[in-house]
């Protein structure tokens, strides 16, 4: 008799245990379908509210002329005129988003009635002495116009920086001209939503690990 009654104690106990724990699991569960929810919410009002940037790319060349190059040169020398120009490319891009530049941009700019000129980047095309000049606004106009005055501001400092030398140095010309662009590169909703998403998820689950 006494065994019967204990067992029925613990089959009472184990089933307390379980129905308390449901419980548990259940409220945890809705705490991360919660954060699931705020996440998407979050994206979507990232994705569908934040203002429109666009960009433009204008491309210019380092030209190195080919009497700095002579025919006798050795291998070796060669080699060493192809790393220095490589290492141009890096110094001429690093000047793009110079104050020195950006000054000469921003005045640019404003004799065509622009006050705030886009913000500035560079990328270097892998194995090539191009430098692509990248502006970005919340305005297209402004976008294209601050990329193509980039690009004739850099060509004019790197010209004025070779004035006075003997033999003509290495310049920059400009090989692609930057045009309006037509679609938003941020924000971009979908992607928003799904961040937004997985942020919230990642929250829940930490909530509910805890």
């Amino acid at each position: 008799m006494l065994l019967r009654v204990q067992r029925y104690r613990a089959a009472s106990l184990s089933n307390v245990d379980l129905v308390t724990a449901l419980g548990v699991l259940r409220r945890r569960w809705l705490i991360a379908a919660v954060c699931l929810l705020a996440g998407l919410g979050g994206g979507y009002g990232v994705g569908h509210h934040s203002p429109k940037e666009y960009a433009a790319t204008a491309q210019v060349l380092l030209n190195v002329p080919t009497s700095d190059v002579p025919a006798t040169t050795s291998v070796y020398e060669q080699l060493v005129g192809t790393q220095l120009s490589s290492n141009l490319v890096v110094t001429y891009s690093d000047l793009v988003t110079s104050a020195l530049v950006r000054s000469g941009v921003a005045n640019l700019l404003r004799q065509q009635g622009v006050t705030t000129p886009g913000a500035l980047s560079t990328s270097l095309p892998p194995a090539s002495y191009l430098i692509n000049i990248t502006a970005a606004s919340t305005s297209p106009q402004v976008a294209m116009l601050t990329a193509n005055a980039a690009a004739e501001v850099l060509t004019d400092t790197v010209a004025g920086l070779q004035a006075g030398q003997k033999q003509p140095g290495p310049r920059i010309n400009t090989v692609g001209q930057a045009t309006l662009p037509t679609v938003p590169f941020s924000p971009r909703p979908t992607l928003n939503l799904v961040i937004g998403g997985l942020l919230g998820l990642v929250v829940g689950l930490g909530l509910l690990g805890g």
